[in-house]
């Protein structure tokens, strides 16, 4: 702990400074450093670009890519935040997904908030990062003829950034799905045990638990995109904000995979 009070002064000033608003704990999110730092550094070797694009001191909305039940780019994504820009990131999810509540409390206090309109609109009010990725639950179940493309976005989770009127960047992982591949996944043995999916991976379901959430280690390349401008889209009533959340859903699906595109053809 002292060492990281020594070197993360800034972080540790916002998180301070900030309202605790869904029982996020410092002292956990430190301990979790080591493991966050072993996997960037060492198990991924992330190469994050474009992380200063993100304003220091506003609230903004980042939307990107995964595929796995587990987001590691949103862990990725908190863990150079920290470092780089001595921010915290609230990763907007459904909470749902873990039954166990000891991973519901773990996950809670390093940054996971169950994702609604109105928690979305009071992190903006506090000047938060918050991440979501629209694939959903889709993109658990991403079989390999899938490997490197999106399914749709949900427009409807830009909806409370675009209500707020923040700024929305997208965010670009290249390796999360060579690293999480799902061979198939077992639909009827998953309604059967009431979970959202049982794939069938290099270590799902083979290795005991938390283990079996692992991903193999690939090199990843992480990229911030630029802020989506959708301010000359009307927002003067419902109507008008969902068209411009379709709209920014769009670009941002369009921006990612171009840019997953741009960085295959580059490897």
């Amino acid at each position: 702990m002292s060492k990281f009070t020594h070197t993360q002064k800034e972080f540790i000033r916002q998180t301070l400074n900030t309202p605790n608003l869904f029982d996020f704990d410092l002292k956990t999110y430190v301990k979790a450093q080591a493991f966050l730092g072993f996997f960037y550094h060492n198990w991924f070797k992330v190469n994050f670009i474009n992380l200063d694009h993100i304003s220091p001191d506003k609230p903004c909305l980042i939307v990107g890519n995964t595929s796995s039940i587990i987001p590691w780019p949103a862990l990725m994504f908190s863990y150079a935040a920290m470092n780089q820009l001595g921010r915290r990131v609230n990763i907007a999810y459904d909470l749902d997904s873990f039954e166990d509540e000891r991973i519901c409390t773990l996950a809670r206090e390093i940054g996971f908030v169950p994702f609604s309109n109105d928690n979305l609109k009071k992190l903006f009010s506090q000047n938060e990062i918050v991440i979501v990725f629209p694939e959903a639950k889709q993109a658990i179940n991403k079989p390999l003829s899938m490997t490197n493309r999106l399914y749709s976005f949900d427009w409807t989770l830009t909806l409370p950034a675009i209500e707020h009127g923040v700024n929305i960047y997208p965010l670009t992982t290249v390796g999360c799905d060579e690293s999480s591949p799902t061979y198939f996944n077992l639909n009827e043995l998953a309604e059967y045990l009431d979970i959202p999916s049982f794939p069938i991976t290099p270590f799902f379901p083979w290795l005991p638990f938390p283990f079996n959430f692992l991903a193999l280690p690939k090199k990843w390349q992480m990229k911030i995109g630029r802020n989506i401008d959708y301010s000359d889209k009307p927002k003067n009533d419902k109507n008008a904000i969902q068209e411009t959340a379709k709209w920014v859903s769009f670009m941002l699906e369009g921006d990612i995979q171009s840019e997953i595109n741009r960085i295959l053809r580059m490897r």
